[in-house]
């Protein structure tokens, strides 16, 4: 009785049928030896109505009777086989019962140990906010940054474009001049070559570039290995080159033929004096070999009595070279 009550309690429906439909399945009970039913039992006034079967209409007797108490089974014809054979052992039955009760105490437990958490429902609305707003600001981020990429992209194109175009322009005219600025001024041609070459082909702005020159009448090697006039001719045909792509109204040059040999001095002024219509240069020198092709001679000095520098001027372009 005990059980039904906390089935009731537990909202746990029973399969429950009057005691006068059992006859029948007792016998095939006691002949199989399974269970499948229980001893019949009053029904408290308070307890669900068995369920109706097809059976004959009770007396009036009968009737007045189950208004204040009904006798009821248990029908366990539902059940699997084996756990009514198992049922009818007293012994079998008993270890059964041993194990279920076992196992609901520890089922009991581990629920009652699960407490609710009364704040988990605002705490997860919050996180809830929380994430839909994140996706929002990672959305916007995304955005932002894949702009940016485009902006950066852009810029890297047009930046890269404008290095290579001055690049080739200055490539190309680099051996030109050196070529001129070289050339023997004998009565055979002879010239050295020179040629630049970038680090980094992908991002050429990012590395270096190299500058290689090969003097007249000799073999390739590194600019390191140049002599002094040699390094200085390399570095005047650059400059000229520079130049010639984003030219500049003059050239101010402090003394750059002090390491250069007769020969490179002859060379370096016959280029300046080819070019002088189209670019002005403002020289400074100590060898006559240079200034001696210059328009306009500027000499400074040292006057004693003054104690000051004197400036003398002379116009040469009345005269031969």
């Amino acid at each position: 009785m005990n059980i039904l009550r906390r089935c009731q309690m537990e909202e746990i429906m029973l399969p429950l049928k009057p005691v006068e439909a059992r006859g029948v399945k007792r016998s095939r009970a006691a002949e199989s030896g399974a269970l499948t039913q229980s001893e019949p039992f009053v029904l408290p006034e308070d307890a669900p109505a068995a369920a109706p079967t097809k059976q004959s209409q009770p007396s009036q007797s009968q009737r007045s009777a189950a208004t204040r108490e009904a006798q009821v089974v248990v029908d366990f014809s539902d059940l699997p086989e084996p756990l009514k054979e198992a049922a009818s052992d007293r012994t079998h039955l008993a270890a059964y019962k041993q194990r279920t009760e076992t196992l609901l105490e520890n089922l009991q437990r581990a629920a009652e140990s699960l407490a609710p958490n009364l704040k988990a429902a605002s705490r997860f609305a919050g996180s809830e906010d929380r994430l839909g707003s994140s996706s929002a600001h990672l959305e916007e981020a995304r955005e932002k940054v894949s702009k940016a990429y485009s902006e950066f992209s852009k810029v890297k194109e047009l930046r890269t474009q404008r290095f290579m175009e001055t690049f080739e322009k200055i490539a190309e005219n680099v051996d030109r001049v050196y070529r001129e600025l070289t050339l023997s001024t004998r009565a055979h041609a002879v010239h050295g070559s020179a040629y630049l070459s970038l680090e980094d082909v992908e991002e050429p702005y990012l590395a270096g570039t190299r500058y290689h020159a090969t003097p007249p009448l000799k073999r390739y090697m590194p600019m390191e290995l140049l002599s002094g006039g040699e390094r200085t001719m390399a570095a005047l045909a650059l400059l000229f080159a520079v130049h010639a792509v984003s030219p500049t109204p003059f050239f101010v040059l402090d003394e750059v033929d002090a390491a250069l040999d007769a020969g490179n001095v002859e060379k370096l002024a016959n280029y300046m004096r080819k070019n002088c219509n189209t670019t002005q240069f403002i020289v400074i020198s100590l060898k006559d070999q240079l200034y001696h092709v210059a328009d306009l001679l500027v000499g400074v000095l040292k006057n004693k009595q003054k104690e000051t520098s004197s400036i003398l001027t002379m116009d040469l372009r009345g005269y031969p070279f």
